[in-house]
């Protein structure tokens, strides 16, 4: 599974094919891109407001993970494309720690820890001289890296679960996907005409 998932926010073909008639320049992409980014926001947005937020802090690849981290990582994502082209997603560089959203969006394999939390309380209300050690769902110890042979033994003992899927992207593309199109051709149409301008003159 990739750890990146995002939302394509591209123009629109019969736009498109006007664009490509004209010259093809860095102005020309410089210029695309930012109205792309522009008319990506209210999906961004949307996007903020489906995504989950934790009620508690977590603990993965040898850091704390804090609720709302996720949230903070939306953003706009210039794509490597001939043609200019934006994405919505989790950002993963710089000050953004993303890089999970994937994991979050089409929901995740982990496994069961073989003592439960009910245990482990009654093992440590019986006697203050027990060391338990937590290893449920979220807790540091569970959440160290398997490897391969240890995670099919995992499955094969029946320990294997997945979280379920909260496709957040999917719900801000299935919301706003109608004024990204309006704004789309209004915006790239003026773009069109004031290149057209300045190419006749």
């Amino acid at each position: 599974m990739s750890n990146s998932v995002r939302v394509s926010v591209e123009g629109f073909q019969e736009l498109s094919d006007k664009i490509k008639e004209l010259a093809n320049d860095k102005d020309k992409r410089k210029e695309s891109l930012a109205i792309l980014r522009q008319i990506a926001k209210p999906t961004v947005t949307a996007a903020q407001g489906f995504v989950p937020i934790s009620k508690e802090r977590h603990y993965s690849r040898g850091k704390w993970i804090m609720p709302g981290t996720l949230k903070k990582s939306l953003g706009v994502i210039n794509v490597k494309s001939d043609n200019p082209t934006v994405a919505v997603g989790a950002r993963a560089k710089r000050k953004y720690d993303g890089w999970y959203g994937a994991f979050v969006h089409e929901g995740h394999e982990y496994f069961a820890s073989g003592i439960s939390g009910r245990q482990s309380f009654s093992m440590v209300r019986m006697s203050r001289s027990v060391s338990v050690t937590n290893t449920r769902k979220g807790s540091a110890k569970n959440k160290k890296r398997k490897t391969k042979v240890e995670r099919a033994k995992l499955r094969k003992a029946g320990r294997a679960r997945m979280t379920k899927p909260q496709p957040f992207l999917d719900k801000a593309y299935e919301q706003t996907k109608g004024k990204v199109t309006q704004d789309a051709e209004r915006q790239f149409a003026a773009f069109i005409q004031r290149r057209i301008n300045r190419l006749s003159r």
